[in-house]
């Protein structure tokens, strides 16, 4: 009796295990994968503050945050993640896998005497150049198959609407993992340093 009722609490766990483990939808349940730099792994958060760092800091953007400063004589709201996930597919074209890190920050900028408060990117996790919509190719029809990607993602139409709910920019099999709560806020109190 002791045998059997073991065997069923075992049977049990392994049906209950097994239901955790599946995928719902798009959307995947596990850690986004660390990205590996030079031959080392490295935690997605700490490569996401080292890159954006470098981004907030670099000229082009501070120009941008510089002329929202003189074009409306106010402070610009610091670049804060508001959403962040990890993308793949291997379905978008026969000879192409994408991989990239798609996120949205709120910030405010001047282009072309248009003012902004948000922008999205999307890094390469192969090369780990980050794109927006500044400094991706805008010939991108004439591209590889990637570069068209990388366009499309970083022109970011997913996430320049604010009804962006989760659905597939490519194509319906690929693979979203969102970077959790917590990570999002480590990132934006190390930018805010």
């Amino acid at each position: 009796m002791k045998r059997i009722i073991a065997l069923v609490l075992v049977l049990i766990l392994a049906v209950s295990l097994c239901a955790c483990g599946k995928k719902s939808g798009s959307t995947g349940e596990n850690a986004v994968s660390d990205v590996v730099v030079d031959g080392q792994e490295k935690s997605v958060k700490d490569y996401l503050i080292e890159k954006l760092t470098e981004y907030i800091h670099s000229d082009a953007y501070l120009a941008r945050e510089a002329e929202f400063e003189t074009m409306f004589a106010a402070k610009a709201r610091p670049f804060t993640v508001t959403d962040a996930f990890e993308l793949q597919t291997d379905d978008w074209s026969q000879d192409v896998s994408l991989h990239f890190f798609i996120l949205k920050a709120s910030c405010n900028y001047v282009v072309d005497n248009g003012g902004f408060d948000a922008i999205a990117m999307a890094i390469d996790y192969d090369t780990g150049m980050i794109y927006d919509k500044f400094n991706v190719d805008e010939s991108w029809l004439n591209k590889s198959e990637k570069e068209q990607a990388i366009f499309i993602a970083a022109e970011g139409g997913c996430h320049t609407n604010s009804d962006y709910n989760g659905e597939p920019i490519f194509v319906d099999s690929e693979i979203h993992t969102p970077l959790s709560q917590s990570d999002i806020d480590e990132i934006n109190a190390a930018l805010s340093r």
